[in-house]
């Protein structure tokens, strides 16, 4: 029996329990030189620690294994083995097992666990339906994590226990929501599936990639993702980008194919990507201008914006995105609580110049892109 989890190991010799060891680790039970064991492997140790079992185990704290934590404390070795990010139903079984050789049951022989394929699972991919764990569960282990074609229509509760997944792909399912804000992510690929609400994400984000999916607005809040350096949005139903992109102050890849872009926002000329990729586009929106008056909230807004930008997360998420809405001049980058709104046709050689890759595709027989700015007041105006 086999138990991937966490485990630290606990010295109790001393008046202050010292811990030995800790971190990711595959826990087992089995017999060796006709004893009952116990073996820790560790993840980047080749030989397991082992301790004897039969009358040398004190006490076995079981209060929390449907969370997937339990302890065992030994008599010789004065230790304490605890358990944590175990999958509960393989805890349970683990439990029963160490149960069973207490009593005095043989187990089954314990092989030398120096092998790869004995340590700590760390990656995981189902490309299958029918090879979906669903009684196995998830290694608590796992670091990354492939979940293609698996017809899901919703995540699985299991996946947001895995504290150390940073690689996730649900691409090519069913899914219509998704939220993994609680999941260190680093990279997530929603592609191909059905979304049609922006998900809710983590900070840690790295890569993300929703393409092909049906969402037709992006959310101010994107600009929480300080850390985002790829972004693929292509193949959605996209009318308009919100200037609020220009805020992601580590991205370098933005891919927008296929959408239904009118314009441009002109405050992603801001920031000068290594990829910018905007073919199968409208860019229909005619030459225009408008103005947004003043209000008591855009002035509040403002002030806010300004001000108290950190703590904006503490606020409720409508008005968060009301908040992360505002309009901010393209030429002196202030938030504007009146604003004048101004699309123009602008020849794409110019706009090049706001990536170092830049990729329009042959669709745009005018060879001009209408891009949208923003203007704060008349002199900002006059310095266009």
């Amino acid at each position: 029996m086999r138990l991937p989890c966490k485990a630290d190991v606990y010295c109790l010799a001393s008046a202050q329990a010292q811990r030995v060891s800790s971190g990711l680790a595959v826990v087992s039970i089995g017999k060796c030189n006709d004893e009952n064991m116990i073996a820790v492997l560790r993840t980047k140790e080749k030989l397991p620690a082992k301790y004897k079992l039969s009358g040398n185990v004190s006490r076995v704290f079981v209060k929390f294994a449907s969370e997937g934590k339990a302890s065992l404390q030994l008599r010789q070795p004065r230790l304490t083995i605890a358990i944590s990010e175990a999958e509960p139903g393989q805890l349970r079984s683990f439990l029963s097992l160490l149960a069973a050789v207490c009593r005095g049951q043989s187990a089954l022989s314990l092989s030398t666990l120096s092998s790869s394929a004995e340590r700590p699972p760390q990656h995981l991919t189902v490309q299958r339906r029918q090879d979906y764990p669903t009684l196995a569960g998830f290694p608590a282990t796992l670091e990354r994590l492939v979940l293609q074609n698996c017809f899901l229509r919703r995540l699985d509760p299991r996946v947001l226990s895995l504290h150390h997944l940073r690689i996730l792909n649900l691409a090519s399912n069913r899914l219509t929501q998704l939220d993994v804000s609680s999941l260190p992510l680093a990279d997530l690929c929603v592609a191909h599936n059905s979304l049609t609400v922006w998900p809710r994400l983590p900070v840690s984000l790295r890569r993300l990639d929703v393409s092909h999916n049906q969402l037709r607005e992006l959310p101010g809040s994107v600009r929480l993702l300080s850390n985002l350096m790829v972004l693929s949005l292509a193949g959605n139903q996209l009318g308009q980008l919100p200037p609020t992109l220009s805020e992601l102050s580590s991205l370098r890849e933005l891919y927008v194919d296929d959408n239904r872009l009118s314009r441009l926002p002109e405050s992603l000329s801001w920031r000068r990507l290594q990829v910018l990729s905007i073919s199968g586009n409208l860019w229909d929106a005619p030459e225009s201008q408008s103005v947004q008056e003043e209000t008591l909230f855009s002035w509040a807004g403002c002030v806010i914006r300004r001000h108290l930008a950190p703590c904006i997360v503490l606020l409720p998420p409508r008005l968060q995105e009301a908040l992360f809405s505002l309009p901010r001049c393209s030429v002196c980058g202030h938030f504007c609580a009146s604003a004048y709104y101004q699309v123009a046709a602008k020849p794409a050689q110019l706009c090049s110049e706001w990536a170092a890759s830049f990729v329009t595709g042959g669709q745009n027989r005018r060879n001009v892109l209408p891009v949208e700015r923003i203007l704060c007041s008349a002199k900002c105006a006059a310095a266009r």
